[in-house]
């Protein structure tokens, strides 16, 4: 399952705000070097503040009401010892029930161009066939639960965007910074402006 979107940092803070009201959204930094303990964020705001202070940061959710909690995966410095504290290479959160945050953001050699941002997740299947995980660990997540939070945060995402390259979705601050061409759009070989044909601005409703 995928959402697809250009969004600002403007229009960031907007879909922060989204997940956040989601019953149960739990929200984690994705990955650690060393031994600090990975931090979760309670607010859109929290986002903003991390995401302006490393761009770069990697995040994971969670609908916790789904069940399939998290846990650390733990790569130690030395592999002839366990990763205990002092021996901490990386820390990873993973679990089947987790929604994947990719923002890419500005291109870092164009940073007038803006790129595509991605929640991506299992599906049952998927999970099933091709994940990591134990079907004891599969079986502790509601797939149903699951899968209806993250289509209802897709739904919302995409009731938000005022136009659409394909199937990505442009939200609103991207769309109005296009418009007054501040920005370009990347789009995957090559730049999308305004005038793009490629480029459908929303009149009544994006299918």
């Amino acid at each position: 399952m995928q959402i697809s979107f250009f969004a600002t940092e403007i229009d960031e803070l907007e879909v922060w705000k989204l997940a956040f009201a989601l019953p149960g959204m739990r929200v984690y930094e994705a990955a650690v070097h060393g031994d600090r303990p990975l931090r979760e964020f309670f607010s859109a705001e929290e986002v903003r503040e991390a995401r302006a202070a490393e761009p770069y940061i990697s995040l994971k959710l969670h609908p916790s009401l789904a069940g399939g909690a998290p846990v650390l995966d733990l790569t130690p410095r030395d592999d002839r010892n366990p990763p205990e504290p002092g021996n901490i290479l990386l820390q990873q959160l993973i679990g089947p029930a987790l929604i994947n945050c990719t923002w890419y953001g500005w291109m870092r050699t164009s940073p007038k161009c803006l790129q595509n941002s991605v929640f991506s997740a299992w599906n049952p299947a998927g999970a099933r066939s091709r994940s990591i995980y134990s079907d004891e660990y599969l079986d502790d997540v509601d797939w149903k639960m699951f899968t209806s939070t993250f289509r209802k945060l897709q739904r919302q995402i995409h009731n938000m965007a005022v136009a659409k390259i394909g199937s990505v979705r442009v939200l609103p601050d991207a769309l109005r910074l296009l418009a007054s061409d501040e920005i370009a759009l990347w789009g995957w070989g090559e730049n999308v402006t305004i005038s793009s044909p490629h480029l459908l601005i929303k009149t009544t409703r994006l299918n």
